[in-house]
């Protein structure tokens, strides 16, 4: 008797832990919280390997980066390795094999000089010249990336990240014309960036210069690289996209130029005379965009252009319509959080289906907030008020109606009736 209520006491203690246990499971997030934005000053470090993953340049172009030296293991070589040179020799930074045909070298916070960065690549003790990965990350150093940094030495990706790097010499990476696919230079200084030498790379699938201090952005082609996928020039300093900046560049599946001062988008900024990806996403949210010129992208039949945050004011039908036209409507627009002044000129999308289907959610804070579509009565009832097709023989439309309080007053009673809410 005194067993059977021994047992029964276990089981009940059992039973209990049980529940509470799974209680605490039921409370635990499934996933991890969203990124916010007192968040943002935590990504000024940047990941080494954000280039090679092109998705996530859609938030954000990097990740908070551990230590180096957590990150890669500490200083020295792998004794053994039949790539790398012994560990003193290359000492304070470190070669890895990865496997019998693949080593990185990978230099962190002790690396203590330009000079010493230049010794190390110049070293005559490297088994072999062709190395998968170079890592400069996390230093204090303020190098001019030049032609004479690198040695004897040739590597397939470069990944300079979280340094104070200030310049981008002519022909600094010839020496890699046959090898380099992944260039990441986030994190650093850069201001003084010689473009015209990225040409040289013509290899280049994944280009990363976002954390720097670029303030422009070469025009007409300066940049030839055709296997470009992705070219990530987020939070800089670029004031404005002139004509043709991408032309040279026809697989291009990812422009990110977010987090800028690009106040103006001039005609074939993002022109491809010949597009050869399947489609582009340019992202130019969280600048300071008021203007941007018809014809602005051209040549690709498959696009997603997002203009969240900026300061526009309208939407153009000289602007949007031939993308619109160009790519059988399947273009996508984001325009959240912009200050839309809603007129006659906003018609031509309140009243079109196919139109507004390319848009998000069209907000018009002169009209209290209330989505474009609230204009769509008084379309219908002001004569001349839609928008003329734009044509290079008649220029920009004329300037647009004015609604009346009345009208606005009606409009906006009636999009509360449920029958006309959006679905």
């Amino acid at each position: 008797m005194i067993l059977k209520i021994i047992v029964c006491v276990a089981c009940v203690q059992a039973v209990a832990v049980g529940v509470v246990s799974g209680k605490s499971l039921l409370l635990q997030p499934r996933h991890p919280l969203p990124f916010t934005a007192d968040q943002a000053p935590l990504i000024a470090r940047i990941g080494p390997h954000d280039a090679r993953h092109p998705d996530s340049l859609h938030h954000h172009a990097g990740h908070v980066s551990s230590s180096f030296s957590g990150r890669h293991g500490g200083k020295g070589s792998v004794d053994g390795c039949p790539l790398c040179p012994a560990s003193h020799e290359i000492s304070p930074c470190a070669c890895r094999c990865l496997n019998d045909t693949a080593a990185t070298i990978e230099c962190g916070p002790e690396l203590a000089s330009c000079s010493q960065l230049t010794e190390v690549m110049s070293l005559n003790s490297y088994p072999v010249n062709t190395y998968l990965r170079l890592v400069v990350a996390d230093t204090n150093l303020a190098c001019k990336l030049e032609k004479a940094l690198w040695g004897r030495l040739v590597f397939q990706e470069i990944e300079i990240i979280n340094n104070m790097f200030q310049a981008l010499d002519n022909r600094a990476f010839q020496p890699f014309s046959a090898t380099l696919t992944t260039l990441n230079l986030g994190g650093n200084t850069l201001q003084d960036v010689y473009f015209s030498t990225l040409s040289d790379t013509p290899l280049l699938r994944f280009l990363t210069l976002s954390y720097n201090k670029v303030d422009f952005l070469p025009g007409y082609s300066a940049m030839t690289l055709p296997l470009l996928e992705t070219f990530d020039a987020s939070y800089n300093k670029i004031r404005k996209i002139i004509a043709e900046t991408f032309a040279g560049m026809p697989r291009l599946q990812k422009i990110d130029m977010s987090n800028n001062a690009i106040t103006k988008v001039y005609a074939r900024a993002f022109a491809f005379p010949q597009h050869d990806a399947s489609s582009l996403v340019v992202n130019l949210s969280n600048n300071a965009i008021s203007s941007i010129e018809p014809g602005v992208l051209e040549g690709v039949r498959v696009c997603t252009l997002d203009l969240r945050n900026n300061h526009l004011i309208n939407l153009p039908e000289a602007v949007y319509r031939p993308i619109i036209d160009f790519t059988a409507a399947s273009a996508i627009f984001w325009t959240n959080n912009n200050p839309f002044d809603c007129d006659s000129h906003f018609c031509w999308i309140a009243t079109n289906q196919t139109v507004s289907g390319t848009f998000n959610t069209v907000l018009c804070p002169n009209l209290g907030n209330y989505p474009v579509e609230v204009i769509t009565p008084m379309c219908s009832i002001l004569p001349n008020t839609t928008t003329p097709r734009y044509s290079r023989s008649r220029g920009h439309p004329a300037h647009p109606a004015p609604f009346r309080k009345s009208q606005v007053s009606t409009a906006v009673r009636n999009l509360r009736r449920p029958f006309l809410r959006r679905p």
